[in-house]
């Protein structure tokens, strides 16, 4: 996973998403539920790029995030984008490998 941190790293995720989709993963250092999507993200490490914050250390990065997309901020957080646009978001106990799977299938196609 790439870590943000500040805005340029936004930057640089959305250059990304021309190419490919992408997951910003809005991350809770402190949060077990968190931690537990964290996990479900590793499984998806390898065939989709990662892009983590942890909104304890960047709360403004975060909540800009969630005003520039458009999005409710939630943690955690997976945000599926591609080409500069949100395609897809969950939260909680619905960050699963299972749920994000068949979305970055079906943008693949």
């Amino acid at each position: 996973m790439r870590t943000l941190q500040e805005q340029g790293d936004i930057d640089r995720l959305l250059e990304h998403s021309e190419r490919e989709p992408v997951i910003l993963f809005k991350h809770s250092a402190t949060c077990p539920i968190s931690a537990f999507a964290h996990k479900q993200l590793e499984e998806l490490e390898d065939t989709v790029p990662i892009y983590k914050l942890t909104v304890q250390r960047t709360r403004a990065l975060s909540n800009s995030i969630a005003e520039d997309f458009e999005v409710q901020h939630q943690t955690p957080q997976a945000i599926v984008i591609l080409a500069r646009e949100v395609q897809f978001d969950s939260s909680h106990g619905d960050v699963s490998e299972h749920i994000l799977k068949p979305v970055l299938d079906k943008l693949r196609q």
